[in-house]
């Protein structure tokens, strides 16, 4: 079992890198006025701790990425057994070029493209019981991890992955879990 904390995110992120997109703020929340930029907005902003409390336990501390496109809740330690969730909203930029695509691929392909990597590894590996998650859009799926579950959801602003992390395989509970929370998440963007 791996302890590091990146080591959950590396599924996901390899589709990314591959397709080399750079993480940068994806939108803007609904909640927040139109007058924010997207380099004020935070991935942590859009959870409140009583979100997240019954996921990670009493008190979630919540630690965000510079730039604010990740989010992890839960505690920062090493031992991979204590519950976390991990919110991220990578986006490519349009200066860019997309070394697979080639040129200077408009975002929202990229966008697709990346979703289409990584829907289709998680389907492949059949361990990961992937199904689709009509209820978060018709663009998104959940899938259970050596680590724990995850949620990935494409909307026109950006990417969404939505983890839980518990150390150990995840169960369809976990993505019961986690689905009223990607489902405010999304709605965000």
């Amino acid at each position: 079992m791996r302890t590091d904390l990146t080591w959950p995110s590396a599924k996901f992120c390899a589709a990314v890198l591959v397709l080399g997109m750079a993480v940068m703020p994806a939108g803007i929340s609904s909640a927040q006025t139109k007058s924010i930029t997207p380099q004020e907005f935070h991935m942590c902003g859009l959870l409140t701790a009583q979100d997240v409390a019954p996921i990670v336990g009493v008190r979630p501390a919540s630690q965000e990425t510079k730039g604010g496109s990740t989010c992890l809740w839960g505690d920062p330690g090493n031992d991979p057994n204590k519950p976390r969730l991990l919110i991220q909203a990578p986006s490519f930029d349009q200066g860019n070029n997309d070394p697979v695509l080639g040129g200077s691929t408009p975002i929202q392909g990229r966008l697709e493209a990346s979703f289409k990597a990584n829907r289709t590894q998680a389907f492949s590996d059949k361990s990961e019981h992937a199904k689709d998650e009509p209820q978060l859009g018709k663009t998104a799926f959940s899938a259970l991890t050596d680590y724990g579950v995850e949620i990935v959801i494409l909307r026109k602003k950006g990417l969404l992955n939505i983890q839980f992390m518990t150390g150990k395989r995840g169960t369809p509970e976990d993505v019961e879990a986690i689905r009223k929370l990607a489902a405010k998440v999304a709605a965000s963007f």
